[in-house]
């Protein structure tokens, strides 16, 4: 069992990593369009808003885990306030689904990275790359529709085997969905 004071503790240098990693995030972002004007660049431009978007993913997935973790409290305050003089019983804690939590803004700003990837150099191995990970995004998300729609088209641009493996991989994921 955690004492409280451990919680807080962990739960700050939980906080100041995410404030880092959304301070890193932003750099990255912020250095990709300085540098969008020299087209001797663009394959940097584009690995930066590569790295700000697995960035804003890390954000997202903090972000997220601390929801689920709210929601999972407040389900667990619930059955104490229906026993509270008895002792909880021993219970596997409720899986909160991703569909009951709202898009985050590290998520949305993972898919303007890739979006903007994509708009860039669509058939560049980056750009395939971009839209295999953006459908992982939208299959995560239950948009299997859109994730479908992008993985096709990341077909077409006959990416590298080992891309070419995991699209047809998401493609199952998302029709078994």
């Amino acid at each position: 069992i955690i004492k409280a004071e451990e919680g807080a503790a962990a739960g700050k240098l939980i906080d100041d990593a995410v404030s880092e990693i959304s301070r890193i995030a932003d750099s990255l972002k912020s250095e990709a369009s300085r540098l969008k004007s020299q087209q001797s660049q663009a394959d940097a431009v584009l690995r930066l808003h590569y790295e700000a978007a697995w960035c804003y993913r890390a954000l997202a997935d903090a972000h997220v885990q601390k929801l689920q973790l709210q929601a999972l409290q407040k389900v667990l305050g619930n059955i104490r306030n229906v026993a509270p003089n008895q002792p909880l019983p021993a219970l596997s804690p409720p899986e909160i689904a991703l569909s009951a939590i709202p898009l985050q803004a590290g998520e949305k700003a993972a898919r303007e990275q890739y979006e903007t990837i994509i708009a860039a150099a669509p058939s560049s191995t980056m750009g395939v790359r971009a839209r295999v990970e953006l459908a992982e995004l939208q299959h995560q998300r239950g948009e299997n529709d859109a994730a479908l729609e992008g993985l096709a088209s990341a077909l077409e641009d006959t990416p590298p085997a080992e891309l070419s493996e995991r699209i047809h991989l998401r493609i199952a994921a998302c029709l078994l969905a």
